[in-house]
């Protein structure tokens, strides 16, 4: 076995074994505040990740402060309450700008990735806690998002390796290929249409009543906001070296595309309240 062969060997494992123990706090009822707190402490890492591509391109942040504030909010979704996160994230950012002030900080830069940071992985990772929350249809909802994008990896990868020509961002992403990035939306869109057939034969419980059609477009947009999430990555450790976690996080719920997680949850939402007053109007 070669040293690319064994990082992907290694890369694989771990992201199998922490998919399982993901979907075990997903599934199991009495898991529910484990599996908050498995985000909380993501958004900890990934925020410790984050500060650290940022000292790298000399910019100082308030990095354990932020770091904790973002796995604060995080953990907030556990209750259920979006107002409560909010105020959380706003105070977060008070706190900071107040650190900031203080230490006599450097000018914007600073300031704008203390902040970023928290926003961009707290507030947006307790969305998917939030989700998760959400009476009946919550873990099914977040089964979908991580399976949705676990096959857009591996499809693309898959692809690109097998067919990859032309080159989706060469200067941000060398090995990323536009036929790779078609493999990884067709994979995740069939994918997860298939979970809706099969969902029901392995216990998939409270998946949403959408047409097949809508599990297709909802595969399709989650792995293309997927990879562009990932290319922003890309490009914010350009010229700084990855950790063993982001080198092996693809299965985990990360900035990548937690970054969309709002707008799933508002519009998700909206069908459901949409769908409760013609039923209420109606006197279904």
């Amino acid at each position: 076995m070669t040293r690319d062969q064994g990082a992907i060997f290694l890369r694989v494992l771990t992201g199998l074994c922490l998919a399982g123990a993901t979907m075990a706090l997903v599934w199991v009822p009495v898991l529910a505040p484990g599996f908050a707190a498995f985000v909380a402490v993501l958004a900890y890492l990934g925020l410790t990740e984050f500060y650290a591509l940022s000292r790298a391109k000399d910019i100082r942040t308030q990095s354990v402060i932020g770091a904790l504030a973002g796995g604060a909010i995080a953990l907030s979704g556990y209750w259920g309450n979006l107002q409560l996160t909010v105020m959380l994230l706003f105070a977060a950012a008070m706190v900071l700008a107040c650190l900031h002030l203080r230490d006599g900080g450097r000018g914007l830069a600073d300031l704008a990735s203390s902040v970023f940071g928290v926003l961009y992985v707290g507030w947006f990772a307790a969305h998917l806690v939030l989700l998760h929350q959400w009476p009946v249809l919550g873990p099914s909802l977040a089964t979908l998002l991580v399976a949705a994008v676990v096959l857009s990896d591996c499809g693309a990868y898959f692809t690109g390796s097998a067919l990859g020509k032309h080159k989706l961002a060469p200067s941000i992403s060398p090995n990323k290929t536009w036929e790779g990035a078609l493999g990884g939306v067709l994979w995740a869109a069939l994918g997860v249409a298939a979970l809706l057939a099969a969902g029901p034969k392995w216990g998939l419980d409270g998946l949403p009543s959408f047409s097949w059609w809508h599990y297709v477009f909802t595969g399709a947009a989650l792995s293309a906001a997927s990879q562009i999430g990932d290319l922003t990555e890309s490009m914010l450790k350009r010229g700084t070296a990855a950790s063993l976690i982001a080198a092996t996080a693809s299965s985990l719920p990360r900035p990548r595309y937690t970054i969309w997680l709002p707008s799933i949850r508002c519009f998700s939402k909206g069908l459901q309240d949409v769908r409760r007053r013609i039923t209420s109007d109606c006197g279904i």
